[in-house]
């Protein structure tokens, strides 16, 4: 691996786990959170079933994704960058359907400090991740050479 894939690689592996740093953001919201202790924002039945099926459990059944795609976002080569930038395109998408959520909000209300940080994290991740296509094996000048010989 030459210098410049080295640094490549470094940029795709930072964004992978930026990624996976603003998905565990989002459940130790989830789980970490207190919940609020006025009543009137209580989940009861209806609301805590609503928020189990939309909201949980569709973050443990992502989980599985997320991991896949770090693991394949943690791999040498240009194509591990894709699973980079949807890993992180995945994160921030969740992280605003957790958001538009308003009754989980009220019940949770650290919940929603816990997803502001999400946002901007998984869109660092995918700008470092795709910033790893930018950078080449040989620099301009040196690759022209490399081409007339």
């Amino acid at each position: 691996m030459g210098y410049f894939r080295g640094i490549a690689y470094g940029l795709q592996v930072a964004g992978t786990w930026i990624a996976v740093a603003g998905w565990g953001r989002i459940g130790m919201g989830l789980w970490t959170t207190r919940p609020t202790a006025d009543p009137l924002r209580d989940l009861e039945g209806g609301g805590s079933f609503a928020a189990a099926v939309q909201v949980y459990l569709p973050y443990l059944v992502l989980s599985a994704c997320v991991a896949g795609l770090a693991v394949a976002g943690l791999t040498p080569g240009r194509g591990a960058v894709w699973a980079s930038v949807w890993g992180s395109v995945l994160v921030a998408a969740f992280a605003g359907w957790v958001l538009s959520r308003g009754y989980l909000l009220d019940y949770l209300p650290g919940l929603h400090e816990q997803l502001l940080w999400t946002l901007p994290l998984s869109g660092c991740a995918a700008g470092v991740a795709a910033a790893s296509w930018g950078v080449d094996e040989l620099p301009a000048g040196r690759r022209e050479r490399a081409t007339r010989t």
